[in-house]
């Protein structure tokens, strides 16, 4: 269901804005396979006769869930410093429940549950290829979605800031280039396993392949294209160290160079041919409104950094950029940004300094260096094919999202993604590395 559903869902009849909406499906779906977990595990201690609370069953518990989650500690220490900046927070209200970008604690809190409940559940590879499966069918819809309103063919009335009017139904061109740059690496890796095997499925997945990649390029997102970029280099370059082949720096070299030819001439504002009598922008606004993003991001960060020196070690709070920010430059801002609307910090790492302080932010620093530590020392282990494939498609779709966040702001639908690869890439490791 959130690998299918959630990027697929919105109301166009809400009040609430299309985070929101897709937030509250998510928590009412974490919540569902919590209380199944929660009755499985009742139903369990039934069968064997022990309902008595016993410390040492609950030591026991942990020791296996530590053992058998090299990010558990990593992912509960990042919500416990969550806990205490939302304590300690300017807007404690507005920091549990949320506000703009609807990420709250409660509902960080909801997707490192969501991840727990995901290393804990899934148990044999066969499940992980369903869950693959489900990333790549997912994105199919959306990147339709996407051609449809490229062409000008769209019922929908969309209210967006988008340069690209490209942003099919997560409402953003930059939150739908992210998406579609994390699951690309999946596509690619389902391509190659079908090489020397069946030709329909290898012609399929090429076009979804070439599907997913225009639907990108069509939302005009420099910094998910850079993403999908690094992303699709670290694959292939994983698998070329693995499998000791020169074809595939060869291919390395060809995605290295077509990729940052792309990404030129996204920047220079070049945006193809004109396919439709749709709304779309001319070059000329593309130009000119690259030239301000540049500006006011560099502007925004500047004025960022003064800021984070106030409440170092925990920030102001989650969700409380915007807070802390107008607190701080009231009247001057107005004129260094102009358009950008500073909600978001627009990098990942200034943004939790602000949010959740430096001890929020090496929390999360921690998670990224277990997740590459472990996946990578285990690709020496697979002994399948499929297993080394699927490994360098977490790791990629990994960094596809942690490139794109450096410049763009924290989307809902894929930071929930990204726990979601962390999870896979855990199991990974655990069940049949």
């Amino acid at each position: 269901m959130v690998a299918v559903l959630l990027p697929l869902y919105f109301n166009p009849y809400a009040h609430l804005p299309i985070d929101a909406v897709k937030v509250l499906l998510f928590q009412v779906i974490t919540l569902g396979m919590l209380i199944i977990t929660m009755l499985s595990f009742i139903q369990e201690r039934i069968d064997k006769d022990d309902l008595k609370f016993n410390i040492g069953n609950v030591r026991s518990l942990f020791s296996n869930a530590v053992a058998g989650n090299p990010l558990l500690i990593p992912s509960i220490t990042f919500v416990l410093v969550n806990l205490l900046s939302t304590y300690f927070s300017i807007d404690p209200n507005t920091s549990f429940w949320g506000l703009e970008t609807s990420q709250g604690t409660f509902t960080i809190l909801s997707i490192v549950i969501f991840f727990l409940l995901i290393v804990g559940g899934i148990r044999n590879k066969e499940q992980v290829d369903r869950l693959i499966t489900s990333l790549i069918m997912g994105s199919i819809p959306i990147a339709i979605y996407g051609w449809v309103q490229f062409l000008g063919f769209d019922p929908l009335n969309w209210v967006t800031g988008s340069i690209s009017k490209v942003h099919s139904t997560l409402g953003y061109s930059l939150t739908l280039g992210t998406y579609l740059a994390m699951i690309i690496p999946f596509t690619l890796s389902r391509l190659i396993l079908q090489q020397g095997k069946t030709k329909n499925r290898s012609w399929a997945y090429l076009i979804i392949l070439l599907l997913q990649i225009s639907c990108l390029f069509f939302t005009l997102a420099r910094g998910a294209w850079l993403g999908l970029l690094i992303g699709c280099l670290v694959f292939l370059l994983i698998l070329a160290y693995r499998w000791h082949k020169k074809r595939l720096l060869i291919i390395s070299s060809v995605v290295l160079l077509a990729g940052s030819f792309i990404f030129l001439i996204l920047n220079i504002g070049w945006r193809g041919p004109r396919m439709s009598s749709a709304n779309l922008p001319t070059d000329t606004d593309i130009i000119e409104a690259r030239s301000i993003s540049n500006n006011e991001r560099l502007n925004l960060w500047g004025y960022i950094l003064p800021i984070i020196g106030d409440y170092p070690l925990l920030g102001y709070g989650p969700e409380t950029f915007s807070m802390a920010f107008w607190t701080h430059y009231p009247f001057e801002s107005n004129q260094g940004l102009g358009v950008l609307n500073p909600w978001d910090a627009h990098n990942i790492i200034l943004n939790y300094l602000v949010s959740i302080g430096i001890l929020g932010m090496l929390a999360f620093l921690w998670i990224i260096f277990m997740f590459y530590r472990f996946t990578f020392r285990s690709l020496q282990l697979y002994q399948a094919k499929s297993d080394q494939v699927a490994s360098a498609a977490i790791i990629g779709g990994v960094s596809a999202f942690l490139v794109q966040v450096q410049f763009n702001p924290i989307a809902f639908v894929p930071l929930v993604f990204f726990w979601y690869l962390l999870g896979l890439g855990v199991i990974v490791v655990r069940d049949y590395g």
